[in-house]
C-alpha cells in the first residue's frame, strides 16, 4: 500500500450518489488509467467533475478494488466540504494535488504555513520537551544557537546550554557531563584543532546515562562536532548532532614471549618486549593477535638459550626477549641474546661477557657476568630494570618487570631470569626479576621456567662437576584488550579468557587468535 502521485490520469464513470466510483478502464486520449499507476490498498488525491460545474469534489481517494475508487476523506467540494450526492452522466475523475496538501511560496518567498505541530512543549531556554505527535530535538530557545565558550585545553565540566571547542593537540581530554541535568538539557563539542584522532576526548556522564549506558564515550574522529540532549534517567544523554559510531577506544597490553636461560654458569633470559596503549578501533574490522612463545633453555654448552617469540596487535611488534648466554668447553662464553629485554651474560674464567642490549622502549639491557669465583651468569633484563651482575656467591637477579591494572587488578609482567652460578658449595642462583622471570638454577638445581604468559625470562642452568644443569624455558607472552562494554560485540576467534571490570570487557589472548570491532 502507497501514497501514489502520477500525471495524466483521468478516467469516466457514470456512478451516482456519495458512494464508491467505479471508472470505466478506458481513459481520454492521450491520458492513463488508473489501474496503470495503482494497485489495490493504495491511496492518492483525487478530483471528480460532475456532469455539471455545480458538483465537483476533491479528496483522498482509495484504489479498494480494480477500477474502483472509494472517497476516504472529502478535503473540498460544491457540497461545503463534505461528500458530494453526483447526480446521473458521466463524470471526469482524474489525480491531481490537493490545495489544502500543498506547501506554496508566498509573494515574499516564504512556505505557507500548513498547521501546527499536534502535542508540543517548547522550554525557556534548552530546547524542544518531546510529547506525542512529535519527533526531532529543536535547538535552544536563547537566540537559536548555544553559548559558544573559550577553547578547553584541559579536562572540564561542561554546563548544559553551552558548546565547546575542545583542543586535544597536547594530550587526551576528559569531558565530564553536568550533574544534575533536566530533560531538554542540550550541549555541543567540537574539534577545535583537527586532533581527536590522536589524542581522543572521553566524555563522562557523571553518574546518569549516556546513550543509554554508564560508560564513558570516546570522541576519536577528526574534525567531528557532536551534539548531546538530555531526555529521561533511562537513556540519559543521547547523541543527536554529528553521532561517529564508526570507532572507538580500546587499551591494550602486549608482551612477547620471554628468552631461555643459558646453560653451564648460564646467564638468565630476557624478558619479552612489553608495550602498552590506546588504539581506535574501527567498527567491523578485524583485528589479528599473535601470542609469542617463549623460547627454550640451552640444553648443550655450545649454545645460548633461545630468544623468544614475537606478540602482535594493531602494528604493535612487542619483541621476544634475548636467550642467556652459556659457557661453552673452550671457556669462552656464547654471545647472549638481543631483544625485548636482552639475555644476561655467562660466568667465565677470562675475558669479559657482556649482556644482550633491549629494545628501546620495550626492555632492558642483560647483566654481565662475573669472572670472580664462583663466575656466575649475569640477570636477563627486565621490563623496567636491566639484569643484575653477581653478588658474593648468588647470580645476578633477573631485572624487575612492569605492573599494569589493564585487568581490574595489578599483575606484573615481563620479569627477567636470574642468572646461575658454576658448581660451588654454597651458590646459588640469582631470583627472577618480578614478573614471571624465573630463578637461577645451582649445581643440583636446573633453571627455572619463566611463567607462562608473563613473558618472564628464563633462568640460567648451572652445572654439578661435569653434569650440566640446563636452562629453563621463557615464559610465553599475552596480549589483553581492555574495551568499553557498550562497544564489546562478543566476535572473537583463539577462545580468549573474557572478564569484566566496571565498565570495560577485559580479553586476555594467551594464544593467538583476532577480535572484531
Amino acid at each position: 500500500m502507497a501514497f501514489v502521485t502520477a500525471d495524466r490520469v483521468l478516467d469516466s464513470s457514470t456512478s451516482t450518489g456519495t458512494g464508491a466510483f467505479v471508472v470505466s478502464g478506458t481513459p481520454a486520449a492521450g491520458y492513463r488509467t488508473f489501474s496503470a499507476v495503482m494497485s489495490v490498498g493504495d491511496t492518492c488525491y483525487y478530483s471528480i467533475q460532475g456532469q455539471t460545474t455545480s458538483e465537483w469534489e476533491v479528496g483522498l481517494g482509495t484504489y479498494s478494488s480494480t477500477n474502483t475508487l472509494t472517497r476516504t476523506t472529502i478535503y473540498s467540494s460544491s457540497n461545503s466540504g463534505s461528500a458530494v450526492t453526483f447526480s446521473a452522466g458521466t463524470k471526469n475523475i482524474f489525480i491531481t494535488m490537493a490545495a489544502a496538501k500543498s506547501p506554496q511560496l508566498d509573494p515574499t518567498g516564504n512556505v505557507t504555513a500548513l498547521g501546527t505541530p499536534a502535542s508540543a512543549t517548547l522550554t525557556n531556554a534548552t530546547g524542544l520537551s518531546l510529547t506525542t505527535g512529535v519527533t526531532g530535538i529543536l535547538p535552544p530557545a536563547n537566540g537559536g544557537s548555544l553559548a559558544w565558550q573559550t577553547v578547553q585545553t584541559t579536562g572540564f565540566t561542561a554546563v548544559a546550554g553551552n558548546a565547546y571547542p575542545v583542543n586535544t593537540t597536547s594530550a587526551a581530554i576528559t569531558v565530564t557531563l553536568p550533574a544534575s541535568p533536566s530533560a531538554g538539557n542540550i550541549l555541543q563539542l567540537t574539534d577545535y584543532a583537527g586532533t581527536w584522532a590522536t589524542n581522543f576526548v572521553m566524555v563522562n556522564p557523571n553518574g546518569k546515562n549516556l546513550n543509554g549506558s554508564t560508560n564513558t564515550l570516546s570522541l576519536a574522529t577528526r574534525r567531528e562536532s557532536i551534539a548531546f540532549v538530555y531526555v529521561d534517567a533511562t537513556q540519559g544523554w543521547l547523541a543527536f548532532s554529528g553521532v561517529n559510531t564508526s570507532s572507538y577506544v580500546a587499551n591494550y597490553l602486549v608482551v612477547a614471549g620471554g628468552g631461555g636461560g643459558g646453560t653451564w654458569v648460564g646467564g638468565g633470559g630476557g624478558a619479552g618486549g612489553l608495550l602498552s596503549g590506546t588504539a581506535s578501533l574501527t567498527l567491523g574490522t578485524i583485528y589479528s593477535i599473535t601470542v609469542g612463545a617463549g623460547g627454550a633453555g640451552a640444553a648443550a654448552r655450545t649454545a645460548s638459550g633461545v630468544n623468544g617469540n614475537d606478540s602482535v596487535f594493531f602494528g604493535n611488534t612487542a619483541t621476544g626477549g634475548g636467550g642467556g648466554g652459556s659457557y661453552t668447553v673452550s671457556n669462552a662464553p656464547t654471545t647472549p641474546g638481543n631483544g625485548g629485554s636482552g639475555g644476561g651474560g655467562s660466568g667465565f674464567v677470562t675475558g669479559s661477557s657482556p649482556g644482550g642490549s633491549g629494545t628501546s622502549g620495550q626492555g632492558n639491557t642483560g647483566g654481565a657476568g662475573a669472572n670472580t669465583s664462583p663466575n656466575s651468569g649475569g640477570g636477563g633484563g627486565g621490563a623496567t630494570a636491566a639484569g643484575g651482575t653477581q653478588s658474593g656467591t648468588v647470580g645476578g637477579v633477573g631485572g624487575a618487570g612492569t605492573p599494569s591494572s589493564i585487568t581490574g587488578s595489578s599483575v606484573t609482567y615481563a620479569g627477567g631470569g636470574g642468572g646461575a652460578p658454576t658448581f660451588s658449595a654454597g651458590a646459588t642462583g640469582g631470583a627472577g626479576g618480578a614478573g614471571g622471570g624465573g630463578a637461577g638454577g645451582n649445581s643440583n638445581i636446573v633453571g627455572t621456567a619463566g611463567t607462562a604468559n608473563t613473558g618472564g625470562g628464563g633462568g640460567g642452568g648451572s652445572n654439578s662437576g661435569s653434569v650440566l644443569r640446563a636452562g629453563g624455558a621463557g615464559g610465553s607472552g599475552v596480549v589483553i584488550l581492555s574495551i568499553p562494554t557498550f562497544n564489546y560485540t562478543g566476535v572473537i576467534t583463539g577462545s580468549p579468557t573474557v572478564t569484566t571490570s566496571g565498565s570495560n570487557t577485559i580479553i586476555t589472548f594467551t594464544a593467538s587468535g583476532s577480535y572484531t570491532a
